[in-house]
């Protein structure tokens, strides 16, 4: 058997919504172990303070619990939105009959679903007799586990009438606020409730912030003590069968969810290893018979009594009896060497080294954290029981691996951590009964390198859980298919996602947000312009050059991650070789249109791919890109978090790329600039270049800069940085592209 999926509602960071996380679980018949173990590791990424941590502590707690347990969270387990919001609804401003009146199914509440796959008619279901009817034991004809158990646990308020009392009596305590005691005795009486001192603020004109300290005090009082409520065991934590309303009164998780958890910053003194070895012997000893050893503690126990006996008991013996003659006051020493005290100290880790041995505190801390986690995994495989292989969910949690590794380490750490679960699982005398499908594995981490390592170890999407903002996105294989089909990509693109996930992406996953750019030339711009400003760059923004206009193809992910993302691409308008060699610029697209029948507008593929009109119908599709020009610039909203942004009509002409763009925006300002940029690029082409020239042969100043793109960029950004009155104004699509990302940043603070 093994956990399918947890489904989580108003636990810490998750709410009602996007709250489903699916464990990875191999079916596949690999006949090589690593294989196995690379493809069957689920690894749980996302910003710091994500949630990722939060996962593995609730599998931690839900496998002690059983039927009825109280005080199992606490108030600060909750989803704090959700009570706050609760509590906006059913407490504040209520009277005392409103609250003493919400019905049960209204009070908050955590609520947990458990999907369990049965994969093996070995398994015991008996454990799940209590929670089990027929509606919950599903029949999956299309699915790899025989049958699947759904088990629902919610931890809710039992004696609801005492509750509700105790919450209406911290309601009116607010009632019966001591006017002397905020010097308003004298206009209000001896005694007001907080909504009476809510209206008075509003119609008093002095002393308002006094007022409104003292309201906002009353308030988070009030509010901290319905928090403080909830720990008082009015919680009981039950288990339903799906689809039931009647909890079960005996059952538990304790028996059957196994959760081992090796946490992150292992190394903890210069002892660690030795420690952690150390335990391994111990469970060994334990588990086998060492009666042979047994009978050398014996011995050793007497050769030291005699020792004591003859040559210390007695000398201590005469020295007490010289002090206090007492024949009743006798003493005795008597030895006590155990297998406990041998094996708590039997094993010295050290490292070899040409024929040298070194102590393990001068070996670097990342090569000891993976030692430490070997160890961890080999304690783990020791204490395995064989009725855990069909009795039991298995699950193994290694948090942050990463801790102390250099990237390279790192990113060999699925390869190296599943030659060891390999090797541990063939070596074993009992491994017979670690069959490959018995246990699971979860990683959470920060690290991009091990993101790599898990996606081309298996060649595969498959098994990472994207965490961010209080969301969960599994992302696979399929989803992302599945997208790419929705958007009419070819499904070859897939497999250009993943290597370049591997060459260049993979930070996507730990970004705040992201920029998709065409070229060098964009990229090196747009980062300077992040750094420049002080609101963006305290922010975790990755630029990300997709060589081409070949943003579009990453859509289905981006959508995926739902991950706030600017594309910057060019306008590209579609000009004939003739056009190119005679560069004119172009100031009306319906008169372009007119004198270009049937032709396509732009041959920017993410452009074409992002408008929602019949591709086939050029004239249509046209229309389309007018349709969404504003002002001078092309803005497309691909989804609520995801936009185009393009250049549009600039000083009267249409600018077909960064480099014009930036041409035209500063023809009024800093023409001069402008010229002296081109002559520094190109002196002899535009040695005599008439600056007033500038707007009309904007296209031809761009088509002289196709070789020198990056250059030109380059010089702008040299001269801002060793130049403090140097200014280039930046073009506006490029411009409120950022501010986008600045009110999405803002916006999030509000939130939180």
């Amino acid at each position: 058997m093994y956990l399918k999926s947890l489904v989580i509602k108003n636990y810490r960071k998750y709410g009602e919504s996007q709250n489903e996380i699916c464990f990875a679980h191999s079916h596949a018949n690999q006949s090589e172990t690593e294989q196995y173990i690379s493809e069957s590791s689920s690894l749980m990424i996302g910003p710091n303070n994500s949630g990722k941590s939060t996962i593995v502590e609730l599998l931690d707690t839900l496998q002690n619990t059983k039927a009825q347990s109280r005080n199992v969270f606490k108030h600060s387990d909750f989803n704090l939105s959700y009570l706050k919001k609760w509590y906006d609804n059913y407490v504040s401003d209520k009277s005392s009959d409103e609250i003493r009146g919400i019905k049960p199914e209204d009070l908050p509440l955590m609520e947990f679903r458990l999907n369990i796959g049965i994969d093996s008619e070995d398994d015991y279901i008996s454990n799940f007799q209590d929670v089990l009817v027929i509606s919950s034991l599903k029949n999956n004809k299309n699915s790899d586990s025989i049958a699947d158990i759904d088990i629902i646990v919610k931890y809710e308020i039992t004696n609801v009438k005492l509750f509700l009392q105790k919450l209406s009596e911290i309601n009116q305590k607010n009632k019966n606020i001591n006017t002397s005691n905020i010097g308003l005795d004298e206009e209000l009486g001896d005694k007001v409730s907080l909504n009476e001192l809510k209206e008075y603020y509003g119609k008093k004109e002095k002393n308002k912030e006094r007022i409104k300290l003292i309201i906002e005090y009353y308030d988070q009082r009030m509010y901290r003590d319905f928090l403080s409520l909830l720990d008082n065991g009015y919680y009981t934590l039950n288990f339903y069968p799906l689809n039931s309303n009647i909890p079960s009164k005996s059952f538990s998780l304790n028996s059957f969810l196994k959760v081992k958890t090796i946490q992150a910053n292992t190394v903890k003194d210069n002892n660690t290893l030795s420690k952690a070895y150390n335990k391994i012997v111990d469970t060994y000893a334990r588990k086998n018979d060492l009666s042979d050893i047994d009978e050398f503690i014996d011995s050793a126990n007497i050769l030291l009594k005699d020792e004591i006996d003859s040559n210390i008991q007695d000398i201590l013996q005469d020295a007490i009896n010289s002090i206090e003659s007492n024949k009743n006051l006798r003493m005795n020493l008597h030895p006590n060497i155990s297998l406990d005290k041998i094996l708590g100290n039997s094993v010295l880790y050290e490292y070899r080294e040409n024929q040298n041995y070194i102590p393990e505190n001068q070996y670097g801390m990342g090569y000891t954290n993976l030692m430490v986690i070997i160890a961890e995994i080999a304690d783990y495989f020791e204490n395995y029981e064989k009725d855990d292989v069909n009795g039991a969910i298995n699950i193994l949690c290694i948090e942050e691996p990463e801790t102390f590794m250099h990237p390279q380490m790192q990113e060999l750490f699925i390869k190296n951590i599943s030659k060891a679960i390999s090797y541990l699982m063939e070596s074993s005398e009992d491994n017979i009964n670690y069959e490959k499908n018995t246990f699971q594995i979860i990683i959470t981490t920060h690290s991009s390198h091990i993101l790599n390592s898990k996606i081309q170890s298996g060649n595969t999407l498959n098994n990472i859980v994207y965490l961010d903002s209080g969301t969960i996105s599994n992302i696979n294989d399929d989803s992302v298919k599945i997208k790419l089909e929705q958007k009419n990509i070819d499904l070859k693109v897939f497999e250009y996602i993943k290597k370049y996930l591997r060459l260049e992406l993979s930070d996507i996953f730990y970004a705040d947000a992201i920029v998709i750019v065409e070229g060098q030339t964009e990229e090196n711009y747009l980062r300077f312009l992040i750094d420049e400003d002080e609101k963006l760059r305290s922010h975790h923004i990755k630029v990300y050059r997709i060589d081409g206009a070949y943003g579009y193809q990453f859509l289905p992910l981006l959508e995926i991650l739902n991950k706030k993302t600017v594309i910057i691409t060019d306008l590209d308008i579609n000009r004939s070789d003739e056009e190119k060699k005679n560069p004119e610029s172009i100031t009306d697209l319906n008169e372009w249109m007119a004198n270009h029948q049937g032709k396509c507008l732009s041959t920017n593929e993410t452009i074409k791919n992002a408008i929602s009109a019949d591709k086939k119908d050029n004239s249509l599709f046209n229309n389309e890109i007018i349709k969404h020009m504003k002002e001078d610039k092309l803005e497309i909203e691909c989804s609520e978090k995801i936009k185009i942004y393009s250049q549009g009509k600039i000083n009267q002409n249409y600018a077909t790329s960064l480099e014009e763009a930036i041409i035209l925006t500063n023809i009024k300002d800093h023409s001069d600039r402008i010229i002296n940029l081109l002559k520094d690029i190109h002196p002899k082409i535009f040695k005599d270049f008439d600056k007033n020239k500038l707007r009309t042969k904007s296209y031809f100043c761009q088509n002289k800069l196709k070789d020198s793109k990056a250059k030109f960029t380059n010089h702008i950004v040299f001269n801002s940085i060793t130049n403090k009155d140097y200014e280039i104004t930046t073009p506006k699509y490029i411009r409120d592209a950022l501010n986008s990302l600045e009110e999405y940043f803002e916006g999030k603070t509000n939130e939180d």
